[in-house]
């Protein structure tokens, strides 16, 4: 199984950054950020695809599930807990009280990874019109969050836009993972428009657009014409490793007498999704290799 922590921070961070010895993330020493030494200071804003907190462990629920088995088996079989959110607020603050100094921003890089916790909500919202309304606040609100990064002094800023969150297992259980829904990708492409006018590469040069959408979809949803078949590894690309055996349950949910109400595949390997949203270790490599190299251009790494 995968475990989240490692996902995003191994594969798009530290995979990605800590190339060559060029780039590190790592806590901060005093000269942090010191590009004679070849160090960058890294900042991940987002939800449970960059897992950039912890929740407080509590009783066995569907939002603490990541403090329990079976997450975190493949990564010493021990549960990290890592499922939350970060705040530009906070980040702010740190600026401000000098625990991030302006020297350690000189040479520094933000990621901002927003998987769609957002529309949740619009799950049972049945009118285009309103969900497009959101859509327009939700991205608007991150190109906010960007240009407060920049003003704080971030030197440059990676944002993702948004997977086809219509092929995901929540979505696709319903159809007994037979296809995407074609209202949830729906969402996510106009979620991506919006983002990239508010963020139009050209006029901020400081700003890169992650493709998760482009990369995910060539795996889980691929075009039959596409020269590069990212998605033959995989022999289940829209079913879960972890699937509940309630369609309203969770991966991890256990009954009242302690059995398992949940399902588990012998190899992740060979599932793009661990659970009902978040993609397996190897799902996540095939991911990046698709985007190591624009993101390498883009922070001038070799």
């Amino acid at each position: 199984m995968t475990n989240l922590s490692l996902l995003i921070a191994c594969f798009l961070l530290i995979f990605v950054l800590n190339v060559a010895d060029h780039v590190e993330a790592r806590p901060a020493p005093v000269d942090f950020g010191d590009s004679d030494n070849g160090f960058y200071s890294l900042f991940v804003f987002g939800d449970s695809f960059a897992d950039t907190g912890n929740l407080p462990k509590s009783h066995l629920s569907e939002s603490s599930r990541e403090w329990y088995y079976p997450y975190g088996s493949n990564w010493g079989s021990q549960p990290t807990g890592r499922f939350s959110n970060a705040m530009v607020d906070r980040f702010r603050d740190l600026v401000q009280d000098g625990t991030v100094t302006r020297h350690n921003l000189h040479n520094s890089v933000a990621l901002v990874a927003i998987s769609g916790n957002d529309y949740d909500r619009l799950s049972n919202v049945s009118s285009t019109d309103k969900m497009v309304e959101f859509i327009e606040k939700v991205t608007s609100e991150i190109a906010k969050q960007v240009h407060r990064l920049k003003n704080n002094g971030v030197s440059k800023v990676l944002v993702n836009n948004l997977h086809p969150v219509g092929c995901t297992p929540w979505l696709t259980r319903p159809s007994n993972y037979s296809g995407c829904s074609l209202r949830g990708n729906m969402g996510s492409y106009i979620h991506g428009g919006n983002l990239q006018k508010k963020l139009n590469a050209t006029d901020l040069p400081f700003v890169f657009h992650v493709d998760l959408n482009t990369a995910f979809s060539n795996i889980v949803n691929p075009d039959p014409k596409s020269k590069h078949d990212f998605s033959k590894q995989f022999k289940q690309r829209l079913s879960p490793c972890c699937e509940s055996t309630d369609p309203n349950g969770f991966c991890g949910q256990k009954g009242e007498d302690g059995k398992d109400l949940f399902t588990l595949c012998k190899n992740p390997d060979e599932f793009f999704y661990w659970d009902d949203v978040h993609p397996t270790e190897a799902g996540w490599k095939a991911v990046m290799q698709q985007l190591k190299g624009p993101i390498k251009n883009f922070l001038g790494v070799n």
